[in-house]
């Protein structure tokens, strides 16, 4: 069971949706533009987030994703100016391009193990984005990732991503990376000029030293 492709698309005095248990799929741009929805329950049974499903929902406060969603689509929620945090739970292997792109009230992002990729501008111009953890698992970061996110002041990068892309962090002066010596993040820090230190604290702490 699933939800159409531009099922309530532009249905700006929709407030609140319900999704039912059994629907697998949201559709793409199924909600898109629904500027007064500002609150929307997914239901475990879900797989898919589409793209640009919830693009442009301006009054999005929060959203919970279960964790059968497996891939949150292109620019699935761009635009969703009223949104404060979102947690990416296990299960979820991508965050497709510019899917936070331009949530303006994006505080904080949690990021799972099961995350293998994080698109190109996923977190793009999340202007007061201060905090990322991304979890040990995750191998690429797109191209822009987080490009214009200027109260970004940590992240987290794990070991297990092998690829950042060109400007990743561009933008984000005020920026602290947390990541081991050597590691890809930490060359890829070392050629941008952003600070570093390790993730750990303590006596490696002082082995390892900021650079």
């Amino acid at each position: 069971m699933e939800i159409a492709d531009r099922a309530f698309e532009g249905c700006i005095h929709l407030k609140e949706v319900a999704i039912p248990e059994g629907v697998t799929r949201i559709g793409d741009r199924a909600f898109y533009g629904c500027e007064a929805l500002s609150s929307v329950e997914i239901p475990i049974s879900a797989k898919r987030i589409g793209d640009r499903t919830f693009a442009s929902c301006k009054s999005l406060a929060s959203v919970s994703i279960p964790a059968g969603v497996t891939r949150i689509g292109d620019r699935a929620f761009e635009f969703c100016e009223s949104l404060a945090f979102v947690v990416i739970p296990e299960g979820v292997t991508e965050i497709g391009k510019l899917a936070f792109f331009g949530c303006h009230t994006l505080a904080s992002a949690s990021i799972s193990a099961s995350v293998t990729e994080i698109g190109f501008e996923a977190f793009a111009f999340c202007r007061i984005l201060s905090s990322v953890s991304i979890s040990e698992g995750v191998a690429r970061i797109g191209k822009w990732a987080f490009e214009g996110c200027p109260a970004l002041v940590s992240v987290s990068i794990p070991d297990s991503v092998t690829e950042i892309g060109d400007d990743a962090f561009r933008g984000c002066e005020n920026l602290t990376v947390k990541c081991s010596r050597f590691s890809k993040a930490w060359s890829y820090c070392k050629g941008h000029g952003i600070r570093t230190e390790p993730p750990r604290s303590g006596f490696f702490a002082s082995l390892f030293g900021r650079r």
